[in-house]
């Protein structure tokens, strides 16, 4: 939202969702690979240098 230039943003969404919800169990392994893809996305905007 940053980069499109808004100061927030609220995401459609039609069902409740979280990234690290698999279900009746945790997914470490995924939510990892989720997490590190998100931060290296957005790395710029949480730790601005």
């Amino acid at each position: 939202f940053q980069r499109a230039g808004y100061l927030i943003g609220i995401p459609n969404q039609s069902n409740l969702w979280c990234i690290h919800y698999n279900g009746d169990e945790f997914d470490a392994d995924t939510y990892e690979k989720n997490r590190k893809v998100f931060v290296e996305q957005y790395k710029d905007i949480l730790s601005p240098s």
